[in-house]
């Protein structure tokens, strides 16, 4: 069996979320014996532990990691065509025509480009797993309560039209949580594809007996949009747990955190 995984900020070290839940969808993998071949943004080829990892370039004006510090212009313009995936498409191709993949599992494509999905759907059967809300908004950051109002103009519009265009070529999807797979029913994606709920995996944790104290640990951006301050004042509602929370990461919530760990 040949499975290709898509990841574009996949490296062989540094890994956010999405990466992780790949690298471990792709130990799976390799540990049935499969053949496993990851695909990223970037140059050259090298093998890792889970399998191959081969990486194309899009030629866009920067990778994935610099978008956030080009100024407004310039980022709508990586985003259009980013979207469009034209910088990767003769890549892609040589690669899907080279090893005739039997499964195909995309997670995410913002970095690769999205146009890429009609070529992978026609290659091998698709399973992508949405970690986000990139396929709505780019940037992958909605809050709740705003969403509606910021999915309102013109651009947003044209940009889920496209997307909603390009979803439809999918046949399975999977989501982390019922609320995110709700959300992309609520505005129309997906619509032909066997829609599934799958908790993220997650690697073999220690057992505590009832009673026992416990480490919470929180590894990730110190920002709004990854819940940093929701946890903080679930925590501080949670003082006779017999627990201690360890939080690890950077970001503009710093101060913050600093502040509550020493109350």
């Amino acid at each position: 069996m040949r499975v290709l995984i898509v990841s574009p900020a996949y490296t062989s070290s540094r890994r956010g979320g999405a990466e992780v839940v790949a690298a471990r969808t792709a130990a799976g993998f390799h540990a049935l014996g499969w053949e496993v071949t990851i695909l990223a943004a970037g140059e050259g080829k090298e093998t890792v532990r889970e399998g191959v990892l081969c990486r194309l370039q899009p030629w866009n004006f920067c990778d994935l990691e610099s978008v956030r510090l080009l100024p407004v212009l310039l980022r709508y313009a990586w985003a259009v065509w980013d979207a469009t995936g034209f910088g990767a498409r003769t890549q892609l191709k040589k690669i899907l025509e080279a090893n005739k993949f039997d499964l195909i599992v995309v997670h995410g494509l913002r970095g690769l480009g999205y146009g890429l999905l009609p070529a992978l759907t026609k290659a091998a059967k698709v399973v992508y797993v949405a970690h986000d809300v990139q396929l709505l908004e780019p940037s992958g950051i909605l809050y709740p309560t705003t969403a509606d109002a910021a999915l309102g103009g013109v651009s947003r519009r044209v940009y889920r039209w496209y997307m909603r265009k390009l979803s439809s070529y999918v046949s399975t999807a999977v989501f982390p949580s019922n609320f995110l797979k709700d959300f992309y029913s609520k505005y129309g994606y997906f619509t032909k594809a066997n829609c599934a709920v799958v908790p993220n995996p997650f690697g073999e944790g220690q057992k505590k007996d009832v009673g026992e104290a416990m480490t919470v640990v929180f590894d990730g951006q110190l920002e709004k949009q990854k819940g940093i301050y929701v946890l903080l004042e679930a925590w501080s509602q949670l003082a006779k747990l017999d627990a201690t929370l360890l939080i690890m990461g950077e970001g503009s919530a710093l101060a913050t955190v600093r502040t509550a760990a020493f109350k």
